[in-house]
C-alpha cells in the first residue's frame, strides 16, 4: 500500500521508483501514476423553500419555519463520483441582522451510505427567532437575519478535517436563505 501527502495536478504526475538485489543482481524500476482527491461538489438538485417539516426535532408542526435542500455530488480531481466518503460542514464568519436565538444554521447533511451524493436541509425556525419565521413568502422576503461562511470538506466526519472542497454564503431570511459566492474547489487547482 501507498500513501501519499499530496495530489496529482495532471494525469501521471507522480513518479514511485523502487531499487532492490535479486541474486545478486541490482535492478531499479519506475512507474508514472496518478493520485487522485476529492476535489469538487456539483450540484445536483436544489428544491424550496418549502414549509418546514424535515428539519424535526426543531420543527414539531410543518408550517414552523422553511427548508431549502441542496443536493451535491462528490467528485474528485480527474471527474470520478466519489462513492462511501464521509465529509464534514463548517461555519465561520457568522454575522447577525437581527437579534436572534437561532440554535443552527444548517440542520446537518446526510450522506447515505455508499453514495457519492448527500443532501443537506438549510432550515429557519420559528418562534425562536426574532423577527418571527414566516413560511416562504411570495415575494420572498428581505429582511435578514443572519450570514455565515460554510465550508464543505470530504474525507473525514471530523469538523474542520478533510480535504475542502467547497465554500459558499448561505443567509438566512425570515421566509428563505440564499446560497451564493460558491467556490469550488476552494484550494489552489
Amino acid at each position: 500500500m501507498l500513501y501519499t501527502i499530496g495530489y496529482s495536478t495532471a494525469a501521471n504526475d507522480v513518479i514511485v521508483s523502487a531499487q532492490g538485489t535479486m541474486n545478486g543482481v541490482a535492478s531499479t524500476g519506475q512507474i508514472a501514476l496518478s493520485v487522485d482527491s476529492p476535489f469538487l461538489l456539483v450540484q445536483q438538485s436544489v428544491a424550496g423553500p418549502t414549509a418546514a417539516g424535515t428539519c424535526s426535532p426543531d420543527f414539531s408542526a410543518g408550517n414552523n419555519g422553511w427548508v431549502l435542500t441542496y443536493t451535491w455530488m462528490m467528485k474528485s480531481k480527474f471527474k470520478q463520483a466519489i462513492q462511501g466518503q464521509a465529509f464534514n460542514e463548517s461555519f465561520a464568519n457568522v454575522q447577525q441582522f437581527q437579534t436572534t436565538n437561532l440554535s443552527y444554521i444548517a440542520n446537518g447533511a446526510q450522506n447515505p451510505a455508499g453514495k457519492s451524493t448527500f443532501t443537506d436541509h438549510y432550515c429557519n425556525t420559528s418562534p425562536v427567532s426574532t423577527p418571527p419565521t414566516q413560511v416562504p413568502q411570495r415575494p420572498i422576503g428581505t429582511n435578514a437575519v443572519d450570514s455565515a461562511m460554510q465550508v464543505y470538506s470530504v474525507g473525514s466526519a471530523t469538523v474542520g478535517s478533510g480535504v475542502p472542497v467547497q465554500s459558499q454564503t448561505l443567509t438566512r431570511y425570515t421566509d428563505h436563505m440564499t446560497v451564493t459566492n460558491i467556490v469550488s474547489p476552494v484550494r489552489s487547482q
